[in-house]
């Protein structure tokens, strides 16, 4: 009796060993999530605010946003890790680049964020070429050319973290304005404005104008991406 439990002992572990073993090489159980990487035609600069705040595009002359306002402070991003996203305090934090070469947006541009505003207030990413912010209760994109704002009222409560995207294409005159990577407002450009004239050589702000929040994943281009590359922006976990 002792012999057959003990063989039967023997063959459930076998048993035991053969299914974990299946299941490691087929990746059922505790394989590592695929790694999803931005768009990468046209980017200029990116922001993972992986401990710091360079940019990590690999694209011409790093844009690493060293010139600071106040004391933005590294902290917990939405996935929980820690030093991985930058606080700003609504008063005069910000996290700036001077003028760069590769930093123009003539042919139009694509901004790019994940943001957690306190009071749906202030700039969350400006250049020269346009900018969003929250103004009240709105999400907004404007094109420094034009006098038209391209909003959205924003329904989500105070501390929500949200992906923000706002797209300019110079060629058609069109923005469009994305939440959680769905398109929320189209707008068409209506003229030109002589006073703010599109810079060659522009500048990225981060968080200013009494922003208070938390910002992440910041991603610049200058053209304006598809919806289909916006979405593939959306749901990157390259730097995660």
């Amino acid at each position: 009796m002792r012999i057959n439990l003990l063989s039967k002992g023997l063959l459930a572990l076998m048993f035991i060993s053969v299914i974990s073993l299946v299941s490691s090489c087929t990746g059922e159980e505790g394989a590592e999530p695929a790694i999803i990487d931005i768009p990468r035609d046209g980017l200029v600069a990116f922001y993972p605010f992986n401990g710091n705040a360079n940019d990590e595009s690999n694209v011409g002359e790093a844009a690493n946003l060293d010139e600071v306002g106040g004391s933005p402070q590294l902290t917990t991003d939405r996935f929980g890790n820690a030093n991985s996203a930058y606080s700003f305090d609504g008063v005069n934090d910000y996290l700036r680049v001077q003028d760069l070469e590769k930093l123009n947006f003539q042919n139009g541009f694509t901004f790019a964020v994940w943001a957690k505003s306190d009071n749906l207030s202030g700039v969350v990413l400006d250049t020269h070429a346009g900018w969003v912010q929250y103004i009240n209760n709105y999400v907004a994109g404007y094109v420094n050319t034009s006098p038209t704002f391209t909003s959205y009222v924003d329904e989500t409560k105070h501390g929500d973290w949200k992906f923000i995207c706002f797209s300019f294409d110079a060629s058609t005159k069109k923005t469009n304005l994305y939440v959680n990577s769905s398109l929320v407002k189209t707008e068409t450009v209506p003229q030109e404005n002589a006073l703010y004239p599109v810079r060659l050589n522009d500048r990225i702000d981060i968080g200013t104008d009494s922003f208070n929040g938390l910002i992440d994943d910041v991603v610049i281009y200058n053209k304006a991406l598809t919806s289909s590359a916006i979405e593939q922006i959306y749901i990157q976990n390259i730097t995660k």
